[in-house]
């Protein structure tokens, strides 16, 4: 299966384990993460580690930092819990392909691919991307 082949559903669940894993290896509690993120209430973090809600748009860039996602945190919660922004940002990209910088960030979302797949595989996540 590929990336673009994940439904919403799969999405949510997949995004989910991969916070909850994220955390757990920093050490961190959910009431933390919560805090941190701008949250009252922990069982809001419940909910997006078990995938039954997702994460606001404009909470993606903070989440990334605080679950320390790396370099490709930020790409991944948009690409994942955001498709349709992300194939906007895809199509800017594309329509100035003539420039290098959009060449490099095609590049990228392969990159984004490849990377979010070792991680599915990593975690042993496969099974949620079936349908």
């Amino acid at each position: 299966m590929q990336i673009s082949e994940i439904n919403d559903t799969m999405a949510l669940v997949i995004m989910g384990h991969i916070f909850r894993e994220y955390r757990e290896r920093m050490g961190r509690s959910q009431a933390e993460i919560c805090k941190m993120i701008g949250y009252k209430n922990p069982n809001y973090i419940t909910m997006v580690e078990t995938g039954r809600t997702k994460l606001p748009i404009n909470k993606v860039l903070l989440a990334a930092k605080k679950y320390d996602l790396g370099k490709y945190g930020v790409p991944f919660l948009v690409k994942m819990l955001y498709p349709e922004v992300w194939s906007i940002i895809l199509q800017i990209l594309k329509d100035n392909s003539e420039d290098i910088k959009s060449k490099t960030l095609l590049n990228y979302d392969k990159d984004i691919d490849e990377e979010l797949l070792m991680i599915i595989r990593e975690n042993k996540l496969e099974k949620f991307m079936q349908s």
